[in-house]
Order: structure tokens, then C-alpha cells, then sequence
């Protein structure tokens, strides 16, 4: 089924695959924008794992990828996408919008 996992927790895939993107997002409860892009996914049928930011391991690993900076980020095969366009999205993961 398409959608989110949280990542990490047993049983639970730490990645997941939209065709042959892996996409990682990187979010908190309280972010506006996170819940549009997750909402979208969520429409669209897009699988993704979810990461809560208001968790440090999470934090600390956006931060890593993508340096100081708001959210959502997402990671879709390394590329580091920051905000949540739908058209840049879908680019991205080579899906036509």
C-alpha cells in the first residue's frame, strides 16, 4: 500500500521505492508544508519513509545531508530536495505530473 512508514522501528522498511526512487522525508507534525507534501504523496500513491525531525537522530541526519535549513527536505536518491513543490517532486522521481 502506498504511503509512509516512520523508518527504523522493527519490521519496518528504512527505505522506500517509487518505481526506482528512493525517497526519504524528513518532517515534523507541527510544519505546514510537511503535511501538504505528505498529504500528496499520499494521494499521488507515492511511497516514502517518513522521518520526524523532532527526534535528534533524524535532525542530526537531514543535517547531514542537507545542512542547516527548514523543512520538509526530502531525499530521493541522494538528491536533496528542500520545501515541498510538487512539480519539483515529481521531476525528481520521474513521474509525470
Amino acid at each position: 500500500m502506498p504511503g509512509r512508514s516512520s523508518g527504523g522501528g522493527a519490521g519496518v522498511p528504512d527505505t522506500a521505492r517509487r518505481g526506482d526512487a528512493e525517497i526519504i522525508l524528513y518532517s515534523a507534525d507541527w510544519c505546514g508544508a510537511c503535511r501538504s507534501a505528505k498529504q500528496y504523496m499520499d494521494a499521488q500513491g507515492i511511497d516514502y519513509v517518513e522521518r520526524n525531525v523532532d527526534e535528534d537522530r533524524w535532525k542530526q541526519e537531514m543535517f547531514a545531508k542537507a545542512g542547516q535549513g527548514g523543512i520538509p527536505v526530502f531525499d530521493i536518491d541522494g538528491q536533496i530536495l528542500r520545501g515541498f513543490s510538487p512539480q519539483r517532486l515529481n521531476d525528481l522521481i520521474g513521474r509525470a505530473s
